[in-house]
């Protein structure tokens, strides 16, 4: 797990609801993923091919989310 800050979390979740409504065609699991690893492409990179990447997969996106903590104030 990793901590990153509570509005670079958001900011990346905001993306993933654009890019859905942007690319019709893409799946939600995939729009997370493109979204994550424009902010965090080091995290997302070692998730990549694992069981929790939720590229091609919608259900493995809790999975995938439970890789990011929001880091204390």
């Amino acid at each position: 797990m990793t901590v990153v800050k509570e509005d670079e979390l958001n900011c990346a979740m905001n993306i993933a609801k654009q890019y859905a409504e942007q690319y019709k065609d893409w799946r939600w699991g995939q729009c997370v993923f493109n979204a994550f690893y424009a902010y965090f492409p080091e995290i997302t990179d070692s998730i990549r091919g694992t069981n929790d990447d939720c590229f091609y997969d919608d259900n493995k996106v809790e999975k995938f989310l439970l890789h990011f903590q929001i880091k204390e104030k």
